[in-house]
């Protein structure tokens, strides 16, 4: 498990799909349909030996089978280097014409031009909505907005920031630095109204080179030769231009130094596409990535693997020294070699570390028990996480900060709650920041709802998830990930009674336990206001139980510590007999095992486990096997059926085709199954 730890890291391949020889775009995005959009200024004719005039902005679509543009053409748009924008589906382009704000359809017709309202600020970006709502963004943080019929048909919004110096943008993105504050601010754009509403805001000592929109409300600051994107700073070759965020916890970037790289924390540099010249564009959708340049545009699939460290390829060359001297050695003692290496072994084996490198195989059973019992889903923050949405401890340290500085809090307070945070007793101080906030509470659920009710593409985990036997899904996350995982679904707040029945008859459920911050008189902010509404709940308490003891519960980036306190809040029944009904599937870190005993004893939870470091790339590949378990079981069922006339399951079967040899098994450290 240490050579595993230390000596492989993931790596990350690029498959082509397909490449359309051609100009280079400077934006590509996906729309809300998967479909890759492309974007740029066309060329004009040259005068002389002045520059060409822009002859207008031009656009395509990819077909939905991604083989060939489906869509597109050129629209009259701004003059050279004029800021303009479309919106995510590219239903329309806005663009700045001196002070005019013109925008034009792309299905045709004429543009429309309409005079900006004075200001002394200038203007730093322009913002294209859907329905023909266009806008600007000026230099002191007022955006102004104007829509067709509506009326006043401008209205004129402030930021949070004082002034606007550095800004980037994409159709669901605005971000912005100010000097003033030293301090970048991530707004969601909503595409319906309009509004900005506040994801992030992150002081900043020194003034940044650039920003870069990494996903949907997710920036990274750029500086010389590194980018800092969440809580890592990654060394770059050279200016980055433009970085998007991998499903598997890195950064692709392009820039000054050519071609595709991944960014990676504590690795070096990987060149997935290698080109001699810069790369204009780069994008992602899941696994599939679209990258411009010079000779044209491609899209390709992103494919996960395995290589040797920089501390993987050292030790393998102390491993080969090592092992020649002790072919030597062997010669003089081999017979104290020999009982020496079994002493260690056996040692190793009684040791319990925590947090193993990798998740252990599924096992048959569980795909056995979710079949026969009916699977409901639990869901915790670390699956979220999978989409690009903030673990809970991420999410309530920037809440802490946001409170402070927002004033929702005396400062007092703030530097206090602060302190505790950063000393571990972060949910202690989130429960104290909520109560005291409570004369700002709409204002604490528009960050939630900042943060939560976004777009974020379904993860590689999520779609795996899909392949398995459920009937239903809970969640602690406030976003809407998993609103459309089953068909015809019930979403239900907290409401017990719905819940059976809906369990009854065969409705898959989707039941948030905290709420939903788009229907705020039902949200809970804090694990302290969770367990008070549970005492408060009796109907969602015994439905919950009801639930244990009937259906195989999967629980899926929850953590042990708090799985155990909201089913503690809930009152869960012990298991029956000590047996084993449900699953957790988590990352760890420190003394795990003593939380993992009390799940499996108390409510028979067996924990699968891994180093939470880990978790993020480990968790797909889990659930992935997990749904090929189950198409196996299914095929072995239908053949057996065929052949005895019955429907019934062989799970030996699936032993034999699935699990690894005692040979092929890799050395996870200590069993997690109890």
């Amino acid at each position: 498990m240490v050579i595993q730890q230390t000596c492989w890291e993931e790596t990350v391949g690029v498959q082509q799909e397909v490449a359309f020889p051609g100009r280079a775009f400077p934006r590509l995005w996906f729309d809300s349909q998967g479909r890759m959009i492309a974007a740029g200024e066309a060329a004009g004719p040259q005068t002389g030996d002045s520059a060409p005039a822009s002859a207008g902005i031009e656009w395509k679509a990819l077909a939905a089978d991604g083989t060939e543009w489906a869509a597109g053409g050129l629209l009259a748009g701004p003059p050279p280097g004029a800021p303009w924008s479309m919106d995510r589906d590219a239903t329309g382009l806005a663009w700045l014409d001196t002070d005019r704000l013109c925008s034009v359809p792309t299905a045709g017709g004429s543009p429309t031009c309409v005079a900006l309202p004075p200001a002394d600020a200038p203007v730093r970006g322009v913002l294209a909505r859907a329905k023909g709502g266009i806008g600007v963004v000026r230099g002191n943080g007022e955006i102004q907005d104007w829509a067709p019929n509506r009326t006043p048909a401008w209205t004129r919004q402030t930021l949070t920031v004082k002034a606007v110096d550095q800004i980037a943008q994409s159709p669901e993105t605005l971000a912005v630095y100010s000097r003033a504050d030293r301090a970048l601010a991530v707004y969601r754009l909503d595409q319906g109204s309009g509004d900005p509403k506040l994801v992030e805001t992150r002081p900043l000592s020194k003034e940044p080179t650039g920003l870069l929109i990494t996903a949907p409300g997710q920036v990274a600051v750029s500086g010389p030769g590194a980018v800092q994107w969440l809580s890592q700073t990654l060394t770059t070759p050279g200016a980055v231009a433009r970085a998007t965020a991998t499903p598997m916890g890195s950064l692709l970037a392009i820039g000054a130094f050519g071609g595709l790289r991944e960014l990676r924390d504590g690795a070096e540099n990987r060149i997935l596409v290698d080109t001699p010249d810069p790369l204009t564009a780069v994008a992602i959708a899941d696994s599939r990535v679209a990258y411009s340049g010079p000779t044209g545009t491609a899209l390709v699939r992103l494919i996960r693997g395995q290589a040797l460290s920089r501390r993987g390829s050292i030790l393998m060359r102390v491993a080969s020294f090592l092992a020649s001297l002790s072919v030597i050695l062997g010669l003089f003692g081999s017979v104290l070699g020999v009982f020496a290496n079994s002493k260690r072994l056996s040692k190793h084996k009684k040791l319990s570390t925590p947090g193993p490198g990798q998740l252990p195989f599924p096992k048959p059973e569980m795909i056995a028990a979710l079949g026969a019992r009916g699977g409901v889903l639990w869901a915790g923050a670390g699956l979220s996480a999978q989409s690009g949405l903030p673990l809970w401890h991420d999410f309530l340290s920037k809440l802490i900060e946001s409170a402070f500085y927002e004033n929702w809090i005396p400062s007092a307070d703030g530097s206090r709650l602060n302190e505790k945070a950063r000393s571990g007793h972060l949910d202690e101080a989130a429960n104290e920041m909520i109560r005291r906030a409570k004369p700002n509470r709409n204002d604490l659920i528009s960050y939630y709802e900042s943060v939560f009710d976004r777009y974020a593409p379904l993860s590689d985990s999520h779609r795996f998830l899909t392949r398995l036997p459920l009937v239903g899904a809970i969640t602690t996350c406030y976003d809407q990930q998993l609103d459309s995982i089953g068909a015809d679904e019930v979403i239900l707040d907290h409401n017990g009674h719905r819940l059976i029945e809906c369990e009854q008859n065969g409705e898959f459920f989707l039941i948030k336990l905290y709420g939903d911050p788009r229907r705020k008189a039902n949200i809970l902010l804090s694990r302290e206001e969770f367990q008070l509404g549970c005492r408060e709940k009796p109907d969602l308490r015994a439905a919950i139980g009801a639930l244990m003891a009937k259906r195989s519960l999967l629980f899926v980036g929850a953590s042990l510590q708090g799985l155990i306190d909201d089913l503690t809040a809930l009152g869960a029944p012990p298991s029956a007999g000590g047996q084993i009904h449900h699953f957790a599937i988590t990352g760890v870190r420190g003394d795990w095992e003593p939380q993992a005993e009390q799940l499996r004893r108390r409510w028979g939870i067996e924990v699968f486990a891994c180093d939470i470091d880990q978790i993020a790339a480990e968790l797909p590949r889990f659930l992935e096997k997990m749904g090929d378990l189950h198409a196996a079981s299914q095929s072995a069922a239908a053949i057996q059926g065929d052949l005895n006339g019955e429907d019934e399951t062989d799970t030996d079967f699936l032993d034999d085709v699935f699990l690894p040899t005692k040979e092929e098994e890799p050395d996870n450290g200590p069993s997690i199954s109890f």
